[in-house]
């Protein structure tokens, strides 16, 4: 017995004495020796996953949740509705807007013009090649050309350049290096766990997160490079610009995208309103895709009672909504129609002329203002709401008017001074988390005294109180 506990002794500290192998290692020999051999042998492989985005008009807002800054970008459009002046500028604006987007969210990332139905007008491509000309001068940089054209026309029917059309996107990507960034082995691994618990949950807490990122031994900062990098591959969504967002990892993005499209959507196509009467929400319904207010009852049913709180706070966060008037209800403007066509008048304007004027910037100033009213304990606090008019009884103490017109917020208030702080501030707020700080405006206020309007900072007599906002705005 002596003698097997020296030995044990012995042999115990033989092994303290060995070098500690490195996470890494116990992980490479967990790996088969076959499957190593092979992904060397097929490092020049390319796995490209496919998002396709809605075009209408009512997912606009909800499109730079999903937009990141790498990939590739495929802006597709019917080439008939260019060469029809009836349809052309309303094709213009489209094709506008997506540069516009994927401009501000993704300054780096290359983008195709592709456009359909184009055996039908062979003879006329020229024609549109010289409209898209007019469209895309300011994002030259980032759309890829097809030789002297400026995109690629192909037709689906007549199989017209599609193969082709593969080809530039497949080179396209390879010629993106950060396609080709290695990682650690450790990294791989984590990833095949976190994509494992798919098939039982949607998303993770951040906190069960970290405790998987343990097992594999990766370091706070390493973890946020990791999840950084899965998020701008699409194989996770991970939002950062705010607590509640970093607070959550999706792992199913499809899951996200389904939820976020069963209550942003275009009522005029993927709307049953029979549904929603037999179910005694018709009313709920109607309200929603009318008014833009939907009750708490109408949202579980729509999200089917599962994560509702997660998915509010979401849209809440990403200010597509906002409390109105109680818990229990929530203002959802991109689905107003309405639109004000009253007396517009004004004593300040946001003038986005440098940049341009994004849709869906005017409907989010709304979410924050009709938030930041709710929470002041004032009687008589109601507001007028329209696609593009906001009118506060009392905001600040004060009635105060929002409007959109072109490139421009105007803003009206009694003493502009008390206001513009709070408004600018929301402003700021919106292109730091949404537009990824990429906008430009001038703040122009009426100078009583001569009539004109002037940058807001020149006007002396205009007093503007010293305001500590970030505690406010970061709880909108």
């Amino acid at each position: 017995e002596d003698q097997n506990k020296k030995d044990l002794k012995r042999n115990s500290s033989v092994n303290n004495d060995r070098p500690k192998k490195s996470p890494q290692e116990d992980i490479i020999r967990e790996y088969d020796e076959e499957l190593i051999l092979e992904a060397h042998e097929r490092k020049n492989d390319l796995a490209l996953s496919l998002w396709d985005f809605g075009g209408q008009e009512v997912f606009y807002t909800m499109h730079h949740i999903f937009l990141t800054r790498t990939g590739i970008y495929v802006l597709v459009f019917d080439t008939r509705q260019l060469l029809d002046v009836k349809t052309r500028e309303r094709a213009k604006r489209y094709l506008l807007f997506w540069l516009r987007s994927v401009n501000t969210h993704a300054p780096d990332a290359s983008m195709l013009l592709v456009g359909t139905f184009c055996s039908e007008i062979l003879e006329r491509i020229q024609t549109i090649d010289k409209i898209l000309r007019e469209v895309y001068k300011n994002f030259v940089a980032q759309v890829k050309p097809n030789g002297k054209l400026v995109f690629f026309p192909i037709d689906n029917k007549e199989e017209l350049n599609v193969k082709e059309l593969r080809t530039v996107i497949e080179t396209t990507a390879r010629e993106d290096h950060s396609i080709k960034q290695q990682v650690s082995i450790r990294w791989m691994a984590f990833l095949d766990d976190l994509l494992s618990l798919k098939e039982s949950k949607s998303y993770l807490k951040i906190n069960d997160v970290n405790e998987l990122a343990i097992k594999f031994s990766l370091s706070t900062q390493e973890l946020n490079m990791a999840l950084e990098l899965f998020h701008e591959r699409g194989l996770i969504i991970h939002l950062t610009a705010t607590e509640a967002l970093r607070d959550v990892v999706v792992i199913t993005p499809q899951w996200l995208i389904d939820a976020l499209a069963k209550v942003i959507r275009d009522p005029g196509i993927h709307v049953d309103i029979e549904e929603f009467h037999k179910v005694g929400l018709k009313d709920d319904a109607d309200k929603l895709f009318n008014e833009g207010i939907a009750s708490r009852d109408l949202l579980e049913y729509l999200w089917n009672h599962d994560q509702v709180d997660f998915l509010v706070d979401l849209m809440k966060r990403t200010m597509l909504m906002s409390e109105y008037g109680g818990s229990d209800r929530c203002l959802i403007p991109s689905f107003l129609q309405d639109e004000y066509t009253g007396d517009d008048k004004f004593n300040c304007t946001f003038n986005f002329s440098e940049s341009f004027l994004p849709h869906g910037m005017f409907q989010r100033l709304v979410c924050l203002c009709v938030e930041y009213v709710s929470r002041e304990k004032a009687s008589n606090n109601s507001f007028t709401i329209r696609k593009n008019f906001a009118h506060f009884e009392r905001f600040r103490g004060l009635k105060v008017e929002l409007s959109e017109h072109e490139h421009m917020i105007r803003l009206n208030a009694s003493e502009i001074g008390d206001v513009i702080s709070v408004i600018l501030s929301m402003v700021f707020k919106i292109n730091s988390n949404v537009m990824n700080s990429r906008l430009k405006w001038r703040t122009l206020v009426l100078d009583e005294s001569t009539g004109t309007f002037e940058p807001w900072q020149d006007i002396p007599q205009l007093e503007s109180p010293a305001l500590n906002l970030d505690s406010i705005l970061d709880s909108l």
